[in-house]
């Protein structure tokens, strides 16, 4: 009987001894920090840099009294944050760091050799993510709107830190031709005549629904083309004009839109709204005009191998004004950042060289490397809105921090950690 007595005494003085073991450490309001919480977050530094290798655990202490801070002062300001979303951003970074391992048992193997558990770091991250969420709210809404930037102050800052600016490196400068495949004057003739026709059999008494649905390359063809009602400003300018200004039981002459040709009936005025039907003959390539096209940027691309100067060539013929104003230049580019759509045809040019005609749906390309840009220093003009979100940033984090220490000093806090 003494030795049970004496069992459950040592086990209810273990019991308060590790009680008393997870001391609180800090008073923030009306929250503790307790020893275990801040070990954890030592523990959780140590093994995974989080905080650089300086950081001692005063600091790390003092990080999780400025988020505690946060996160009472984001509630005291009725500051929400959507949990599920919360949720959802740490599965998929849970989900984004096993990818990195074959199976979850390694990640736990992983993580016991650092003392942690799957629970512990998804625990970790949901804390970091939810500051994160508070502390974007409180930016946006007490800090952004007074961080005002001038010009002066920007390029102060772009003469202070010019050593530290990595070099522009080398890059290839590319050069762009561009031409729409657009219909010929023959296809649109073409289309003019079948709607001159389909306008001759409306004189002569042909019901207009059934003209449309016989002829109308419309989708409305089917309901005889009635296109139902509708406000100004739902149609293109052109149709709209012709068609408001009809009476009912009115028609149209025949009006020319980007889509074709069309001829508008008025069925119905309603208020501010009106119903019409409409015949459409588009007006689309054809394959003749597609071969055309090709071959007359086929004989500019002869024209450059043949030694024509590039920036007089694109003069002429390209029709994507933007580079034509920059000499026929793209841009300039290292081929990491070649443009997407287009990388597996530019990484193939050395410097000097044209590509073959490139067709993307009506659009043909032909590109050109026009050499290389040797590394150099970034000048001021060309990373002005870099170096503004830069001192932006950094004049945040001043106001954020100094606003920080306000809250503080306002706030309840005590450190009884030694």
């Amino acid at each position: 009987m003494k030795n049970v007595f004496f069992a459950i005494t040592m086990m209810f003085f273990c019991l308060l001894g590790s009680q008393q073991l997870d001391r609180i450490v800090a008073k923030v309001g009306r929250e503790v920090i307790l020893e275990s919480e801040l070990k954890e977050q030592i523990k959780y530094a140590q093994n995974t840099g989080a905080y650089g290798d300086e950081i001692n655990d005063i600091d790390i202490l003092n990080k999780m009294i400025e988020s505690m801070l946060l996160i009472q002062k984001a509630k005291e300001l009725n500051y929400e944050i959507d949990e599920y979303k919360i949720r959802e951003m740490v599965e998929q970074q849970m989900s984004h760091i096993l990818s990195n391992y074959p199976d979850e048992s390694s990640l736990k193997r992983d993580l016991s050799q650092a003392g942690m558990t799957i629970p512990d770091l998804k625990n970790h991250y949901s804390q970091i993510i939810t500051e994160n969420a508070y502390r974007e709210q409180i930016i946006r809404n007490m800090i952004k709107n007074k961080v005002i930037v001038t010009d002066i102050e920007i390029e102060m800052y772009y003469e202070e830190n010019k050593e530290e600016i990595p070099m522009r490196p080398e890059m290839n400068k590319i050069g762009m031709i561009m031409k729409e495949i657009k219909p010929s004057s023959k296809t649109r003739d073409k289309a003019l005549k079948e709607i001159r026709s389909i306008m001759d059999q409306i004189k002569i008494g042909e019901k207009f629904a059934d003209l449309a649905k016989k002829h109308s390359d419309c989708s409305s063809a089917e309901n005889g083309g009635d296109l139902g009602f509708f406000y100004k400003g739902a149609m293109v300018e052109p149709f709209e004009n012709a068609a408001f200004a009809l009476q009912p039981g009115e028609i149209s002459d025949i009006v020319e839109t980007e889509f074709g040709y069309h001829i508008i009936k008025m069925e119905e005025k309603r208020d501010n709204e009106i119903r019409v039907r409409h015949i459409l003959k588009m007006v689309e390539v054809s394959e003749e005009d597609i071969v055309n096209t090709v071959n007359d940027m086929k004989k500019v691309l002869d024209k450059l191998k043949n030694g024509e100067d590039f920036q007089k060539t694109a003069e002429i013929f390209s029709e994507d004004n933007e580079s034509v104003a920059n000499g026929g230049v793209l841009g300039e580019f290292t081929e990491e950042n070649y443009p997407e759509f287009f990388k597996d045809v530019l990484i193939e040019l050395k410097a000097g060289e044209y590509s073959d005609v490139v067709r993307e749906s009506n659009i043909l390309y032909i590109f050109a490397n026009l050499g290389k840009t040797e590394e150099r220093v970034y000048d001021f003009s060309e990373i002005k809105e870099n170096l503004k979100n830069m001192v932006i940033a950094q004049k945040e984090q001043e106001l954020y921090q100094s606003w920080i220490k306000e809250i503080m000093q306002e706030s309840y806090v005590e450190i009884e950690y030694e």
